[in-house]
């Protein structure tokens, strides 16, 4: 992950120094394959994801986001979908068609705890049933069970997909390192609003593409994958106020 020190003026950089150390105990090779420089973004930007499809989603963010018209990309599981505490299919749709929101692909299972033939299996079935319904704008991206990234996996995921979303990481560059192994901002129970306000301020000061991600909103979160309702209102306002672009991934892709 990449950490900036200070407020560097990038125009005047002519040179650089790649360090590598070892943990103390174990030898190591690196190969760089290419470096090169790439240009900045115009801007930082900011895209904000949920997992899982849990009801609050369409009840509570989709409530808030929609003051200021921010759209947002939901990974959603096609066995969650209309039961208890899960939006129903006609709120996703009502996300994607009045709201903006693109509608993208999830799985309820670590697919690295099952064969490669039956991952393949399960992921068309979770993008045709997007389809079947109407989903169109967000089947090209997935969002990893668990974040279990497996690169023997790879080059199925690549038939399927233009990104893979994990859920770690910090802030994302522009264009990405790695389209199939996206980072991501985790919003656990414990993090504060002033604490990704900064991490806003980063993106907006070093042109960062910034992945919020978000699964299940409630009153008082008492698991980690939980947040607060009123600590999510903060954000989105901080958000609108520090005046980032919100963007969906597609958008992001296209735009930059």
């Amino acid at each position: 992950d990449l950490v900036v020190t200070g407020s560097p003026n990038y125009a005047l950089i002519n040179q650089i120094q790649l360090r590598i150390k070892d943990n103390g105990s174990t030898p190591l090779t690196v190969n760089f394959g290419a470096i090169g420089i790439i240009d900045n973004p115009a801007e930082g930007f900011c895209s904000i994801t949920f997992d899982d499809g849990w009801d609050s989603q369409f009840t509570e963010a989709k409530k808030k986001m929609a003051e200021y018209g921010f759209p947002a990309t939901a990974y959603v599981i096609k066995a969650n979908a209309d039961t208890t505490n899960y939006m129903t299919t006609a709120q996703i749709k009502e996300l994607q068609d009045l709201h903006g929101w693109e509608i993208s692909v999830h799985h309820e299972t670590n697919l690295t705890t099952v064969s490669l033939a039956e991952a393949e299996d399960r992921i068309i079935a979770e993008k045709e049933w997007l389809l079947k319904n109407g989903f169109g704008r967000g089947v090209d991206h997935f969002a990893i069970p668990n974040g279990a990234f497996d690169p023997t996996y790879l080059a199925m995921f690549k038939k399927y997909f233009r990104t893979l979303r994990t859920i770690a990481g910090t802030a994302e560059t522009f264009p990405p390192a790695d389209w199939y192994r996206l980072r991501v901002f985790s919003v656990l129970n414990t993090t504060t609003p002033a604490t990704v306000a900064t991490a806003v301020t980063d993106a907006i000061n070093n042109k960062y593409w910034l992945i919020l991600l978000f699964h299940k909103l409630v009153a008082s979160p008492t698991v980690s994958t939980e947040y607060s309702i009123t600590d999510f209102v903060t954000i989105i306002d901080d958000i609108q106020t520090q005046g980032i672009p919100v963007k969906t991934i597609s958008q992001g892709i296209l735009d930059g």
